[in-house]
């Protein structure tokens, strides 16, 4: 049995979506990116105004988000974040963190997954919102 997708909680909210076939082939970088589109797309009235932070385990995905790419599907998910933060007036940055103090990831998919019977192929490393991004 493979779950492949992934599901983000924000208080009573829930934003989750299944990759289509094609996209489950995609690298983990674009399957990242286009997670994090679509949940800040699902939460942009909750955020609005707040500042997010998404920690990643993944360099690419933060240098991505951070400066965009060179490869044209990576860019366009870039340019779709930046646009869809700057109308909503969500400040959205990333920041990398080293595998190893990405506890709460590597613990639900070296001990949970295995525990209900999945197989976790994409987890959001963690989100960090605050309020006024100003303070």
């Amino acid at each position: 049995m493979g779950w492949v997708g992934f599901i983000v909680q924000f208080g009573t909210h829930i934003a989750r979506r299944n990759w289509l076939g094609c996209e489950a082939l995609c690298s983990s970088s674009f399957r990242e990116t286009c997670a994090i589109r679509f949940v800040l797309q699902s939460f942009s009235g909750l955020l609005a105004g707040k500042e997010c932070k998404h920690r990643s385990d993944n360099k690419a995905v933060c240098s991505i988000l951070s400066v965009g790419s060179s490869k044209p599907h990576l860019q366009k998910e870039a340019v779709a974040i930046y646009n869809l933060c700057l109308e909503a007036g969500i400040h959205f940055t990333a920041e990398w963190i080293p595998c190893h103090f990405n506890f709460k990831a590597d613990y639900w998919l070296k001990v949970v997954a295995p525990m209900i019977g999945c197989s976790i192929l994409f987890i959001f490393a963690s989100w960090i919102i605050c309020g006024d991004p100003t303070l």
